[in-house]
Formats: C-alpha cells, sequence, structure tokens
C-alpha cells in the first residue's frame, strides 16, 4: 500500500510539472505574437514593416503548432500512441530517402554523414514512416544543435541478433553522468544547456522515445569514450519473424 502512495505521489507531482511546463512553453509563442501585432498596430506603417510583422507572427504560430502538436501526442494513452497502419519496409532505402528529402537544403547538410550499410544488408522493420521519420528528425535535429558547424553527425544502420538499430552520433558536448537518466522526460534540458542559450524546448528526445516504443522498440543514449553522444534506435527485426 505506501509503495502505491509513493507510485501515485511520483505520477502527480510528474502531472503537476509537465502542466506548468507545458504552460510557460504555450505562453512564450502567444506572448511573442501578441506583442509583436499590438506594436504593429499603434501606428500606420507601410507595406514592408506590416510584412515583417506577419512574417514574425507566422514563424511563432508555426512554433506553437509544432508545440502543441508534441504535446498531444504526449498526451495520448499508450494504446492510442501505437498506430494500427504500419507497414514493413526496408530501413535502408528508407534512410537514404529521409535523409535526401528532409534535409539536403538544410544549412549543415554538408555535415550530415551517412554510414555505408553492409553489401546485400537487407534492414526489415515493420513501423509507420512518417512518424518514424519525426523520431528521426528529432535525433539528427539535436545531433546538429548539439554539435558545432563543421563537425560531422553520422546516421548508420546496423543488424544484431533479432533487431536492427539506427544510430545518430555526434561530435557535441556530449551528455553528463547526472543528466543520462532524465534525457527523454518532456521538458529536460540540462543546466549547461539553459546557460548557455541554446534554443530548445526539451520535447524532441520524450517524443522520438515515446513514438520508437509505440512501434516495439526502445530508444536509448550512449555516452562514447571522448566527445560527442549517440542516440540508438532499436527496432525488432521484421525478417528474423
Amino acid at each position: 500500500f505506501n509503495e502505491l502512495l509513493t507510485r501515485r505521489q511520483v505520477t502527480f507531482e510528474r502531472q503537476t510539472r509537465f502542466t506548468a511546463e507545458a504552460s510557460h512553453q504555450l505562453r512564450t509563442p502567444l506572448t511573442a505574437m501578441i506583442g509583436t501585432m499590438e506594436v504593429a498596430l499603434r501606428r500606420d506603417r507601410d507595406a514592408d514593416e506590416y510584412r515583417r510583422t506577419l512574417t514574425v507572427a507566422v514563424g511563432q504560430a508555426g512554433r506553437l503548432s509544432h508545440l502543441v502538436e508534441m504535446l498531444l501526442y504526449l498526451a495520448r494513452a499508450d494504446v492510442e500512441a501505437r498506430l494500427p497502419e504500419t507497414a514493413p519496409f526496408d530501413l535502408n532505402d528508407w534512410l537514404d530517402g529521409h535523409l535526401k528529402n528532409s534535409w539536403a537544403e538544410h544549412p549543415r547538410a554538408g555535415d550530415l554523414r551517412r554510414k555505408p550499410a553492409d553489401s546485400g544488408s537487407f534492414a526489415l522493420v515493420v513501423a509507420h514512416p512518417a512518424l518514424l521519420g519525426q523520431a528521426v528528425h528529432n535525433l539528427i535535429d539535436n545531433a546538429l544543435k548539439y554539435g558545432e558547424a563543421g563537425t560531422p553527425v553520422t546516421v548508420s544502420i546496423t543488424r544484431v541478433e533479432g533487431a536492427i538499430e539506427l544510430s545518430v552520433e555526434d561530435q557535441g558536448r556530449g551528455i553528463a553522468a547526472a543528466d543520462a537518466v532524465r534525457l527523454f522526460e518532456p521538458f529536460f534540458r540540462a543546466a549547461d544547456v539553459r546557460q548557455a542559450g541554446i534554443a530548445g524546448i526539451g520535447l524532441g528526445l520524450a517524443v522520438a522515445a515515446r513514438i520508437v516504443v509505440a512501434f516495439g522498440g526502445s530508444l536509448r543514449a550512449e555516452r562514447p569514450t571522448g566527445r560527442g553522444s549517440r542516440f540508438v534506435v532499436r527496432l525488432p527485426s521484421a525478417d528474423a519473424e
């Protein structure tokens, strides 16, 4: 009974923190949008100024929309998050297309390295391609964010017994041992990251982990020797089944 009460208390405290953080993150872009438009309406302005104002407002609205989508996904029950419309596909072919279609125009596209797959390798998994794409996008975005321009971000696929692993490795600031256990908590951001002023809201890894778990897989963080970090998506191998 004491253990039950303890679990309920931990859940309640986590829910309270989540609600407080979500409220703060939602208010920030809303406040910026309202403030920008109020300033623009104080006097008549020319077309270029109104265009700049609308551009800022659209950018904040996009950020708000993205935040709401992530919050809604995290708020779903586990049974709702496990989407039924999955399909088998080769992860190697899919990753090549994802990197080409989603990252070719990125300013740091040249830092993205795709480690070649083994000759004749076939990595069949069962997942929802678009959702898996969001998870991988979050991992690559994090890697580029925390690694300096000019340092490589390596994406690779390997086969392990009964599973396929997709890893994203950077040469950035790395992960402190004290922070490793909280990386996948919604809104968690390390103290040194906040102090460095690196942009972010702390939802990317939480959403990525939730997506991967919905496909029967797992997401783990590793601290390679030296500089940087590695995030590994592990999915069941469909051809093994």
